[in-house]
């Protein structure tokens, strides 16, 4: 099987849910090099969700993302 790499993004985006594993995987990937397209959240409307969506919104916001 040949792997067609042509097709991928030369930089992928990056889903972030606003937990604390997301956001470290986050801030690793943005450190220096920025090494995503972009992020992607989804606010699932649980308790947490609308919290969790502004805290990576304010994150890109702040990081140029």
């Amino acid at each position: 099987i040949k792997f067609n790499s042509s097709i991928l993004p030369p930089k992928p985006y990056f889903a972030v849910s606003g937990g604390v594993d997301s956001m470290g995987g986050l801030s690793f990937l943005t450190r220096g090099k920025n090494r995503i397209s972009g992020v992607i959240t989804i606010n699932h409307r649980t308790n947490f969700g609308a919290q969790a969506e502004k805290l990576v919104v304010k994150y890109c916001e702040d990081h140029n993302i």
